[in-house]
């Protein structure tokens, strides 16, 4: 209670035992001029007067705080019946019973919200790995699988007519095997690459970056350039970047037919941006086909991050992806102010 409060109830105690006095004594026809040189009588009057107003305004006091008391009490019960999921005890319809029960309303609303949430999640996740299990499946089926079929009909041919055949047909039909025999250990190479993700721990955002593009000019033919800033991010900014690197790079390895492969990672005051781009044969945004689901990761993960992504691109014009993360800046009074440019 503020001391506002209880200074008006000190005021109004005093009004109310003046009130009460003043009609006593016109009850009992009691004139206080013939009292005026008592001073003594006077002064008596004035302290049982000011001792019985301090006692009401006590009284008034003690009984609000009960009640303040009380009603804190109520609350506390019904929040914690919210809290366990619980329905609310039956009161009259004041205005607390109103904004608990709307409460209350709110609460079960967002828990079977959550729930929905969870279990559409849960089903989304499922989806998407049995996707990819497909996906994969597939590409086995119509790259490697095919060129080892190819690479031993060959072989097979080769047997039936080697007693027929001049050493320099028989070298160059080796010379066919053996290159869809290399053109097969790379699709591998690049299929263990999408399957095997590299994890950030014990090494910088950096680090990541310079170890998986390496692992892409080891298993690939493609040229790859790596511009960047020092790099001072959190950890879990750190973990979301990586991923949306790694699947933007298995979408070049898998899909794009590319050449070259630039990556710029910069950090100013602001923000974090990551630049992406490749040249290969792009894609359809209408038709974008098994690219949807590495552009909707990377989109959830920016969203996560309440960043900015653009992605452009065209048939046969190659892919740009441009990630803008806004960062958070330490002011001198140790709190945190976020800037977004």
């Amino acid at each position: 209670m503020r001391k506002s409060e209880v200074f008006l109830i000190f005021i109004y105690s005093g009004l109310v035992v003046l009130m009460i006095a003043t009609t006593l004594m016109s009850l009992f026809n009691i004139d206080l001029l013939n009292y005026v040189d008592n001073w003594l009588f006077i002064s008596r009057l004035v302290l049982i007067l000011g001792l019985f107003s301090l006692s009401l305004a006590i009284l008034v006091l003690v009984l609000l705080q009960i009640a303040t008391l009380n009603t804190r009490y109520q609350l506390n019960r019904q929040l914690k019946r919210i809290l366990n999921n619980q329905p609310l005890r039956k009161q009259a319809d004041d205005e607390y019973s109103l904004v608990l029960q709307r409460l209350s309303n709110k609460m079960n609303e967002v828990t079977q919200t959550l729930q929905q949430i969870e279990n559409g999640e849960l089903e989304n996740r499922e989806t998407i790995v049995e996707e990819e299990r497909k996906r994969v499946a597939r590409d086995l089926h119509d790259t490697v699988s095919q060129e080892l079929f190819a690479a031993s009909m060959v072989l097979s041919g080769l047997s039936g007519q080697l007693a027929t055949l001049k050493t320099e047909q028989i070298s160059q039909q080796l010379q066919t095997v053996s290159g869809i025999l290399d053109s097969a250990q790379k699709e591998l190479r690049i299929l263990l690459l999408h399957l095997r993700p590299l994890e950030l721990e014990g090494k910088t955002l950096v680090d990541g970056f310079q170890l998986i593009l390496q692992e892409v000019r080891d298993k690939s033919d493609i040229k790859v350039v790596f511009n960047h800033d020092d790099i001072d991010v959190p950890k879990t900014i750190e973990a979301h970047i990586f991923r949306i690197a790694q699947e933007f790079i298995n979408n070049t390895l898998r899909h794009a037919q590319a050449k070259n492969l630039a990556v710029y990672l910069f950090q100013n005051e602001h923000e974090l941006q990551l630049r992406m781009t490749d040249d290969g044969i792009g894609y359809d945004p209408q038709e974008i086909g098994e690219v949807s689901y590495g552009l909707k990761n990377i989109r959830e993960r920016v969203a996560d991050m309440a960043g900015t992504v653009r992605v452009t691109t065209a048939s046969r014009k190659g892919v740009a992806m441009d990630i803008r993360v806004p960062l958070i800046t330490r002011s001198e009074n140790g709190q945190d102010n976020s800037d977004i440019s």
